[in-house]
């Protein structure tokens, strides 16, 4: 009898042993299993932002010390102790684990629904957070950065409206260099200007800022556009977009300012620095897109802000027609050029119109400010002979067409386009490039029309889009 339940026990502590290592492995499982289908996740929003004014002054704080204005105890310690075990969690993980779990920590962070404004106090976040409150007391920011050994290192901000509490709007971004681990991360919230309704955000990593929002409010309606899937919330937030951009555009002191933190923007500054060019496009469900947009310009130390509109379905004969911000052939400009001929400045812009579901379209747009209002559709491109205001291509949407300026030569250079069969001649759906390129050349105040040429040994240039 004592022979066998020494054996039992021996046994059973074998077993006990055993299982520990697969319990613990199974501790971290549920964070993995978690994470969302479709791999990384640049832009999720769950709230819109406030308009609510104050008094309240702008804050900014920093990792070494959260401050007045640092976030709420919230009144859960459960929920900010899972916050904390997630995050350092994550920050021990490799490049590689990070890259895997970090969907489910922001989904974590998005589904975390205590308020800020519920109980003063300190401890709430990890203690590598930063937090602030907007001058108005209507939104809460925090932010941190997570740090990898070999791969970019990512900054991750939410947001909480006290308007409509319930869930946090989550982002995070790439950053393109590299910092110390003993680098001071800075929140600053605060008006952009004195009495402006514009609420800058920055974050400073260092002595490098990272992140530069000249109006958080903005960023946040482009998100809650992208993330809008029915066609009556994406006019809603566009045109809060719209209302909050022209605002922006009316700061002189913001007018040569980047916005290169608004993602879902194109925002081209002309060379001279006399030519602003915001566009976007917003695809409905029926899958057909639709543009919108704004032209500043600098006219005499003063600034002129034009919306303009979209009507490029409407314009029979684009490439011939003179249009104007009431009537603008849409697209999203992603290269502006200047040139100059005796005393006239001409601008040059490279634009991507996604169209509809079976095509989509390149188009060459020129403009010059007459009186000082820009001119859509300048004569200066000679093809065969001719003169005509801009350039239009479509071709099919399972193609892509090269259109870019190549400094190297000084052209703009693009890909031929053909129909994939003979009877299929003017329908574009069936158009893509045949291997061969064309250019334009600016001489004497013309863009010249070069069919043929020879791209076998081009400049450097960055990846073709769609």
């Amino acid at each position: 009898m004592c022979w066998f339940v020494c054996k039992l026990l021996k046994y059973s502590a074998f077993v006990f042993l055993s299982v520990l290592p697969a319990a613990g492995l199974a501790q971290r499982m549920p964070m993995a299993s978690d994470s969302l289908s479709g791999g990384a996740v640049d832009t999720w929003l769950r709230t819109g932002a406030s308009k609510e004014r104050g008094k309240r002054s702008g804050t900014e704080v920093d990792s070494r010390g959260l401050g007045g204005d640092s976030v709420s105890g919230h009144g859960q310690t459960k929920l900010l102790s899972d916050w904390e075990k997630e995050w350092m969690q994550l920050k021990q993980d490799n490049d590689a684990e990070k890259n895997f779990t970090l969907p489910a920590f922001l989904n974590f962070l998005a589904s975390w629904n205590a308020s800020p404004w519920t109980e003063e106090g300190t401890g709430a976040l990890p203690v590598d957070w930063v937090s602030a409150y907007s001058p108005d007391n209507a939104l809460w920011v925090a932010v941190a950065v997570l740090r990898y050994q070999n791969d970019d290192n990512r900054l991750l901000w939410v947001v909480a409206s006290k308007e409509q509490p319930g869930a946090l709007s989550v982002f995070n971004k790439k950053l393109s260099f590299k910092s110390s681990a003993t680098d001071v991360l800075k929140l600053r919230l605060s008006e952009a200007e004195p009495e402006s309704d514009l609420l800058l955000m920055q974050v400073h990593l260092g002595n490098q800022l990272i992140f530069d929002l000249p109006d958080l409010h903005l960023r946040l309606f482009t998100a809650a556009l992208v993330a809008s899937d029915k066609d009556v919330d994406r006019e809603k937030y566009n045109q809060l977009l719209l209302a909050r951009m022209e605002l922006l555009l009316g700061s002189e002191a913001l007018f040569t300012h980047p916005f290169a933190d608004y993602e879902q923007l194109s925002v081209l500054l002309s060379p001279d620095e006399q030519l602003k060019v915001v566009s976007w496009n917003v695809q409905g469900q029926d899958f057909y897109n639709r543009f919108y947009g704004f032209v500043a310009l600098r006219v005499k130390d003063k600034l002129r802000v034009f919306r303009l509109n979209d009507q490029y379905r409407n314009i029979k004969n684009p490439e011939t027609a003179v249009l104007n911000p009431n009537r603008w052939y849409g697209a999203v400009y992603y290269e502006v050029l200047e040139h100059k001929y005796r005393g006239s400045v001409f601008y040059t812009l490279l634009g991507y119109n996604a169209h509809g579901p079976f095509s989509k379209i390149r188009v060459v747009e020129t403009i010059e400010v007459i009186k000082g209002q820009p001119r859509f559709g300048v004569l200066m491109i000679e093809v065969d002979g001719r003169l005509r205001r801009r350039l239009v291509y479509e071709y099919s949407q399972r193609a892509n067409m090269l259109l870019r300026y190549d400094a190297q030569q000084a052209m703009i250079v693009m890909d031929n386009l053909a129909p994939s069969e003979q009877y299929l001649q003017n329908d574009f759906r069936y158009y893509g490039p045949d291997f061969t390129h064309n250019a334009l050349r600016f001489e004497k105040g013309k863009w010249l029309y070069l069919p043929d040429v020879d791209l076998r040994n081009p400049a450097e240039r960055p990846p073709r889009r769609n």
